[in-house]
């Protein structure tokens, strides 16, 4: 009996990517731990792998889809070892479409489309669109509904220049209006370590939908401060050689990045989340930070965990160790 692979959690706040590359076909036979698919997200590009053994009897999606988690990529039969009766997948590790939770399509209609209806408006889901991370991004700054944009790229893709003609042909049309303080669901920041909830008081709660609109409506601004670390580069010379001798390399990002684990430690209320549907601070005991990596498909953020955990020297030979992993395209789908 056949069993559909699906998309994946790809990380914390990753809902959706594009494919970008499809490294299977009909007939084909994929192991345990093979690349099957290569997707881009809003926060990097990253490999997808399979997780048992089996024969691909059709391919559902191409290259240029946009792809939400839990959408099915292709079909299969198992040839595992382990499979010894009905052939199915075990629904807690990637069930069949007809097993899935429906959704509330108010919900979805809520979430993906902030403006109020229209009947010059699209009607299509806005996450089914064909349009990269970089085009939805753009759309978002200028406000736009990119449902409303007519895509110029193969198989009618929306580009960020498609969205940059759009916004000047039509000014101030289509425009989203503040998106609304409506429930959404949260990841399991648990299964990254231990965290604690927290209710919220009155003032917390006040101060939360203010600072909600507010990152809405406002400018942000980014504060910049002078610092002599004339001593701190010093010391950074003075320790390279026993760095290297670990196979790492010391450098200002490394010493950076022990210093932030510390502030986070010291500081809890910046390594936390709000959880307005239970009106609720989730504190994370744990410290994980995304050290961003140039590499020739653009910029990819993996995730170093338990860094609160780790010498300085560890985390110079992390670094060094992810980076090449990036840029030779070896990250796992989890990093």
């Amino acid at each position: 009996m056949a069993s559909e692979f699906v998309l994946p959690e790809l990380g914390e706040g990753v809902e959706q990517g594009d494919i970008v590359a499809v490294s299977v076909s009909s007939g084909d036979v994929v192991k345990p731990g093979q690349s099957v698919f290569e997707l881009e997200t809003d926060k990097a590009t990253v490999d997808v792998p399979f997780e048992e053994e089996g024969k691909v009897i059709e391919v559902l999606v191409s290259v240029g889809d946009t792809v939400k988690i839990g959408a099915p990529l292709f079909k299969y039969e198992s040839t595992s070892s382990e499979d010894t009766g009905a052939g199915t997948e075990p629904a807690s590790k990637n069930p069949p479409r007809e097993k899935q939770d429906i959704k509330d399509p108010e919900k979805e209609k809520a979430l993906f489309s902030p403006t109020p209806e229209s009947t010059e408006a699209k009607t299509e889901d806005p996450g089914l669109i064909p349009a990269g991370p970089a085009a939805r991004r753009l759309a978002r700054e200028k406000k736009i509904d990119i449902t409303m944009v007519p895509g110029s790229g193969a198989r009618g893709r929306i580009t960020v220049e498609d969205v940059e003609a759009f916004s000047s042909e039509t000014p101030g049309v289509v425009r989203q209006a503040a998106p609304s303080f409506a429930p959404v669901q949260m990841p399991d920041f648990s299964k990254f370590g231990e965290v604690t909830r927290e209710p919220f008081s009155n003032v917390r709660r006040a101060t939360a939908k203010h600072l909600s609109l507010s990152w809405n409506t406002a400018p942000h601004v980014t504060q910049h401060n002078l610092v002599n670390v004339s001593a701190l580069e010093i010391w950074r010379k003075q320790n390279a050689g026993l760095v290297e001798k670990a196979g790492g390399k010391l450098t200002v990002t490394s010493i950076i990045v022990k210093i932030v684990a510390e502030a986070l430690l010291k500081f809890p209320n910046f390594n936390a989340s709000i959880d307005m549907d239970k009106e609720e601070v989730i504190l994370k005991k744990y410290v994980n930070i995304g050290i961003a990596v140039d590499t020739p498909r653009g910029l990819l953020v993996p995730v170093m965990r338990d860094v609160d955990k780790k010498s300085i020297t560890e985390i110079s030979v992390e670094i060094g160790e992810m980076s090449t992993r990036a840029r030779e395209k070896k990250l796992g789908w989890k990093s």
